[in-house]
């Protein structure tokens, strides 16, 4: 749907194709490859047009059209995915192979999942937020020492330190502790934004308890989460936490924790290294936090998507992150005008290339089976 106006048409692509499969082999085994990276760019280009084909492609070319033009500001496609085997899918890697770009290199299309059935997802919480927001960096000792958890925090603290004097404050929870203590230490703190560095599974991320690393279970990390309604974004910087089991919908643990209230939840759905995880956290809370998109989260994902991609667009780091959206015009939280946007001091000029801070027309897509979706 666009501007009132509709289009249907066939899908036949899920994630147990074996030209699917395949990609995902690949994507979530880096190591065990050969040295073989999977075509970006071909895998792309195939999902884009087994869904943008027809009267489909007649208004996606409309809507197109329009932003080249700058009849409208931005396009957020919002991706409402059924049954579970498409949701699946590495949809963040759509590439309109005719203009030979991929959407994420675009910061003016804002590509977002989202779920708009009662039965999975209620309305989301207040949005009310004050000065200086508080970011929780939850890093949970790793026992395999893959991770870098100093690294991770000083690349954070960077990010953050180029932010405007008294925007954010930031919050650090270290050491093993298990899911009660991370309950606790958000319920005293009341953080605005949370994020996790650690391993994870599409059936959980690790934590401790008591002396042992353990897979802590979506069903838990949400008990921690209910235990206050402050936190508008959750940052899960884990590996696979954003897959899509095929078994259920909506049963990925990022898509999980949408139910809890959150009106945004950002997880991985393959591997990242920590050098491309880092500039994605700079670029994201530099965009969340500042300039005239400050608090519109989708706006902020569009902008580090892009920046990861124009550093390397032959892996697979720009794709990645996977953001799940329940807010309608892609802010989680109202802040006040910002009278020095770019932090120095200079008001930034009206024509400096940056996503506009008005609402984006709606692109809205979802490739389902009817049938299926009965069912469900």
């Amino acid at each position: 749907a666009y501007r009132g106006q509709s289009a249907e048409g066939s899908f036949d692509q899920d994630i147990t194709l074996p030209q699917w499969q395949a990609f995902d082999d690949h994507a979530a085994n880096p190591g065990q490859t050969n040295g073989k990276s999977p075509d970006i760019a071909r895998h792309g280009s195939d999902l884009f047009r087994a869904l943008i084909h027809g009267d489909l492609r007649d208004l996606w070319v409309t809507a197109q059209a329009e932003l080249d033009r700058r009849q409208v500001e931005g396009l957020r496609i919002r991706l409402i995915l059924r049954p579970p085997a498409v949701a699946a899918l590495p949809w963040e890697f759509l590439r309109d192979p005719d203009r030979r770009r991929a959407l994420a290199a675009n910061k003016r299309i804002l590509l977002v999942r989202m779920e708009t059935l009662q039965r999975y997802v209620g309305p989301p919480r207040p949005l009310e937020a004050t000065l200086p927001l508080k970011l929780l960096l939850a890093l949970p000792t790793d026992p395999t020492g893959q991770i870098d958890g100093l690294a991770e925090e000083a690349g954070i603290r960077a990010g953050l330190d180029s932010l405007s004097q008294g925007r954010i404050n930031l919050i650090t929870l270290t050491g093993r502790f298990d899911v009660l203590k991370l309950g606790e230490v958000l319920e005293k703190e009341r953080p605005d934004i949370v994020h996790m560095v650690t391993h994870g599974l599409p059936g959980g991320i690790l934590l401790w308890q008591g002396d042992e690393p353990t897979l802590v279970s979506p069903d838990s990390l949400r008990t921690a989460l209910e235990w206050t309604d402050s936190v508008k974004l959750v940052v899960l910087n884990a590996c696979q936490s954003a897959k899509d089991p095929v078994q259920a919908p909506l049963a990925s643990l990022g898509a999980q924790l949408l139910q809890t209230g959150l009106p945004a939840v950002i997880a991985m759905q393959f591997p990242i290294q920590d050098q491309a995880a880092m500039r994605f956290a700079q670029l994201l809370y530099t965009s969340l936090m500042d300039g005239q998109c400050a608090g519109r989260v989708d706006a902020a994902v569009a902008q580090a998507r892009s920046g990861l991609y124009a550093l390397n667009n032959q892996e697979n780091h720009f794709g990645t992150p996977v953001l799940w959206l329940n807010s309608p015009d892609g802010v989680i939280f109202n802040l006040p005008p910002q009278d020095q946007p770019n932090g120095l001091g200079i008001p930034t000029p009206p024509d400096t290339p940056w996503i506009p801070a008005i609402p984006a027309k709606e692109i809205e897509i979802a490739p389902l089976l009817a049938w299926i979706d009965s069912l469900l």
